[in-house]
C-alpha cells in the first residue's frame, strides 16, 4: 500500500547503553542532554534507502530529524497554532525522529508530539505509523532499550494523550486525491492505465504520457482528456500536493466518482438513477500501525499464525498471541477506541547481520558441541550440523556412553521430524513396558480408570525423566538462534506416525523454509541440511497481522 503520510518514530533512551550494538554512533547530544540508540544510527540508510522515490518519498517531501529527541526540538516544524500544525509539516509525507522512552511515559504533553499526532490522525489522508525499538518475545515485555522499558498500554496512552485518533470517514472530500494516490515514475508504465493502447517512444521521448492528478496514474491524452477543480490535487514525484487546483487533468475514472461523490452531497441523483462511488472512507485516516522489532508478535514459545507470499489467512483467522507484544498493543488500541487499524509486527528477528546492519540479512545461527566454539550462520542460503546429540565433541561422545542405562536415552541421533521440525534424540519406553501400554488403551476406553491404574502409569511415564533430562542437557550445549523446543512424542521415520517414544521436538523459525536429511561424513557422522527462504526482503514475506 501507498501512503500519504508515514511517521518512522524512532524510540530512544536517556539511560546510558551497557552493550550498544554499534558504539559510540548510537550516542547523541541534544539539549546538553545525552540521548541513547541501539541501532545503526545512520536512519537516512536506515529508512529511505529502503522506502525509495516509487514510493513517492522524496527529498522535497521528507524530513529525517536523526540527531534530536523530538519532544525537546524548538523549532517551527512541530508547533501547533490554533490546533493548526505548521505549514512546513503540513507538506511533508515522510518524517523520521526520535523519541525518548522516558518522554513517553510521563504524563507531560508535549506540542512537539501533538503536532505529530495531528499530522498522522488527519482523515484526508492515508497514514502509517510505524514504531523502532527492541521488543520482547515474553507475556510481560514491552519495547525496550538499554535499560529503560514501555508497555503497549503506555505507549497507546501517550499517543492518545498528545492526541492520535482514528476517524476514517469524517474528513474526506470528493475532490481530494484517490485512495492511496501515488505520482507514478514514467518508466513503472508502458501501456495506457486506461485503454491499455502501449505508448509509442520517438526520438524526443514519449509525449504521449499524462498523469492524473487525482490517482498519480499514468494514461493516453484521450483518457486523460478530463479536467475537474481539485481540493487537493497531484503535482510531481517529490513535491507536496498542492490545494484548490483549478482545471486539472484527471482520468475518467476519477472524473466519474468526484461527479458522483459531488451529486450526492447534494442529496441529488445523476443520470441513471443510482448513486455510485468507488471511495472506501474507511481507509483514510491511520491505517496501519507497524512494530518494526524483535520478536514483536511473539509470546515466549508461541508464535502467532504466520502471513506470507502465496499464503494467506483470512481477517478472522489472523490473529497475534494475545499476550505477546503486538497482541497487547492491539488490546490497548481497542480499549482506546482506536479500531480499523492494520497492526503488523515480525515474529523474530529477521535482520541479524553483526556487520553494520545494513539491509535485511536471512541469518540463523547454530552452535554445536565440538564446533570449535564457532557459531554457524545460515546466511549463504544452507547449511550443515551434525545429526548426533553430542555434535562433533568426542568428550561429549564419552559422556554419553558412560551414562547408566536409566539415564541414557535409547537414541542420541537428531533426525527430521514431521512439519519441518528436529526430533532431538529418542526416549523409547514402548518395549520396556508393552504390557503397560496394552493396558493403556484398555483403561481409556473405560468411563473410570481405576486408581491403582493412575498411579501405575504415572509411576512409568515419571521413569522417563531422568532420560529426557540427559537429552535437556545436552540441548543446553547447543545454541538454536530463535527455535523453539519442547518435549514431544517421536514419530516413526518409515511410517511418519506418532509412535510411543518421546524426543525433544525443535521448531525453527518461520524463515527456514525446510529441513532433509544431509550426506554421511567421511568419519561416519550423520548431518541435517537446514535450508533458509533466499530474499532480502524478509520482513515483508514474514510477518503477523491483525485489525484492531
Amino acid at each position: 500500500m501507498n501512503y500519504n503520510r508515514f511517521l518512522d518514530l524512532h524510540l530512544c533512551t536517556k539511560i546510558k547503553l551497557k552493550k550498544p550494538l554499534h558504539g559510540n554512533r548510537c550516542i547523541f547530544n541534544h539539549g546538553g542532554a545525552p540521548y541513547y540508540y541501539d541501532f545503526n544510527f545512520d536512519v537516512g540508510s536506515q529508512m529511505m534507502n529502503r522506502l525509495g522515490k516509487n514510493e513517492g518519498y522524496g527529498e522535497g517531501n521528507s524530513k529525517i530529524l536523526a540527531g534530536v529527541e523530538v519532544t525537546r526540538l524548538g523549532d517551527s516544524l512541530l508547533q501547533v497554532a490554533n490546533g493548526e500544525i505548521s505549514k512546513e509539516l503540513e507538506r511533508l509525507r515522510y518524517l523520521g525522529c526520535l523519541v525518548a522512552i522516558e518522554h513517553l511515559q510521563d504524563a507531560t504533553v508535549y506540542p512537539q508530539l501533538q503536532a505529530l499526532m495531528s499530522w498522522i490522525s488527519d482523515a484526508s489522508m492515508v497514514n502509517k505509523l510505524r514504531v523502532n525499538c527492541h521488543g520482547s518475545g515474553t507475556s510481560k515485555g514491552g519495547f525496550l532499550m538499554g535499560g529503560a522499558e514501555l508497555t503497549p498500554d503506555q505507549l497507546v496512552a501517550a499517543l492518545v494523550r498528545h492526541g492520535l485518533t482514528r476517524d476514517g470517514r469524517a474528513k474526506v472530500k470528493p475532490g481530494g486525491t484517490a485512495h492511496a494516490a501515488r505520482w507514478k515514475l514514467d518508466d513503472e508504465v508502458t501501456a495506457c492505465e486506461g485503454c491499455k493502447t502501449p505508448f509509442q517512444k520517438t526520438w524526443y521521448g514519449s509525449s504521449s504520457k499524462h498523469h492524473c492528478r487525482r490517482c498519480g496514474g499514468i494514461f493516453c491524452e484521450r483518457c486523460s482528456a478530463r479536467t475537474l477543480d481539485l481540493d487537493v490535487a497531484l503535482v510531481g514525484p517529490d513535491k507536496p500536493p498542492a490545494k484548490n487546483v483549478k482545471q486539472a487533468r484527471v482520468c475518467q475514472t476519477c472524473f466519474d466518482t468526484v461527479r458522483t461523490n459531488r451529486i450526492a452531497s447534494f442529496g441529488l441523483q445523476p443520470a441513471g438513477g443510482v448513486v455510485h462511488t468507488s471511495q472506501n472512507l474507511d481507509k483514510y485516516g491511520l491505517q496501519t500501525f507497524t512494530l518494526a522489532l524483535c520478536m514483536g508478535a511473539k509470546s515466549d514459545s508461541e508464535f502467532s499464525n504466520e502471513r506470507s507470499r502465496g499464503e494467506g489467512l483470512s481477517e478472522a483467522e489472523a490473529r497475534f498471541a494475545s499476550d505477546s507484544l503486538a497482541g497487547r498493543l492491539v488490546a490497548a488500541l481497542r480499549q482506546n477506541n482506536l479500531r480499523g487499524v492494520k497492526v503488523t509486527a515480525s515474529n523474530q528477528l529477521v535482520c541479524n547481520d553483526r556487520r553494520g546492519g545494513q539491509g535485511i540479512m536471512n541469518n540463523s545461527e547454530i552452535t554445536y558441541p565440538g564446533g570449535g566454539g564457532k557459531t554457524v550462520s545460515l546466511n549463504k542460503g544452507e547449511l550443515l550440523i551434525p545429526g548426533l546429540v553430542w555434535g562433533m565433541s568426542r568428550t561429549a561422545e564419552d559422556n554419553w556412553n558412560r551414562l547408566p542405562d536409566i539415564q541414557r536415552p535409547e537414541s542420541g541421533e537428531i533426525t527430521v521430524g514431521p512439519n519441518k521440525t528436529l526430533e532431538f534424540g529418542r526416549v523409547d519406553h514402548y518395549h520396556a513396558h508393552a504390557g503397560l501400554v496394552k493396558s493403556v488403551g484398555d483403561q481409556l476406553r473405560q468411563t473410570a480408570p481405576s486408581p491403582f491404574f493412575k498411579s501405575e502409569f504415572s509411576a512409568t511415564w515419571a521413569s522417563l525423566a531422568p532420560k529426557l533430562k540427559t537429552l535437556g542437557d545436552f540441548l543446553k550445549k547447543w545454541k538454536f538462534d530463535s527455535w523453539n523446543w519442547r518435549e514431544d512424542v517421536c514419530y516413526s521415520q518409515t511410517t511418519r506416525r506418532a509412535n510411543t517414544s518421546k524426543t525433544l521436538r525443535l521448531t525453527p523459525p518461520p524463515r527456514i523454509e525446510r529441513l532433509e536429511k544431509g550426506p554421511i561424513t567421511k568419519d561416519g557422522t550423520p548431518t541435517i541440511k537446514v535450508i533458509a527462504r533466499a530474499g532480502d526482503d524478509m520482513f515483508k514475506w514474514f510477518k503477523s497481522y491483525e485489525i484492531s
